[in-house]
């Protein structure tokens, strides 16, 4: 038999015909079928017969995963976030303990890169969670918590007298733009 060379165009309106002619006549969809199975096995290529929807997990079982995954993007960012904090506070612990030094490793380790740590850990755990939209999600992610941060900023400065936590929410707030700009370039996510 003899094949022909169809250009990508040529292909999809090919599809879209044989696609309607099988829906309205079972017995042409069979043979299309019967064929593509002998061209498979010519190929010695296995082809799975698509599933039915009684095969398939039904429509509301991935509406619900879908629902609860929308529900889980700011818990689930949150846990990242304290995570994070945990990861970089035992990191830190661990510094402090071989060396001994404890000023400035303290300032540049634990304040400084763990802050930023935990802006990248807030908005990158909230991206791959979300099912759908996922670069606006890092934007907005990321503009909560700066508002957050800003609002850490003030308390921290007018209540408590602690200037250290300006530089921890820049570098918080930095290592969530940085995180989200990385988000927004990712060519395929999750």
């Amino acid at each position: 038999m003899k094949e022909f060379k169809l250009t990508p165009g040529q292909r999809s309106a090919l599809k879209l015909k044989i696609i309607r002619k099988a829906n309205e006549d079972p017995e042409f969809a069979k043979r299309v079928q019967k064929r593509l199975d002998e061209i498979a096995i010519e190929r010695e290529i296995a082809i799975q017969p698509e599933p039915n929807k009684s095969q398939t997990t039904n429509g509301y079982k991935q509406t619900a995963i879908y629902f609860l995954r929308w529900l889980g993007v700011l818990p689930g960012s949150i846990i990242g976030f304290l995570l994070a904090t945990m990861i970089t506070w035992g990191l830190f612990n661990i510094i402090i303990f071989t060396t001994g030094d404890y000023a400035i490793l303290k300032l540049i380790c634990y304040d400084i890169i763990g802050s930023g740590y935990t802006g990248i850990a807030f908005v990158a755990t909230g991206f791959f969670i979300a099912p759908s939209f996922k670069k606006e999600v890092s934007i907005i992610l990321t503009l909560l918590f700066a508002i957050a941060m800003s609002l850490s900023v003030f308390l921290a400065t007018y209540v408590t007298y602690d200037n250290l936590s300006i530089i921890m929410a820049i570098s918080a707030i930095v290592g969530a733009v940085y995180a989200c700009f990385k988000c927004i370039r990712l060519k395929n996510p999750l």
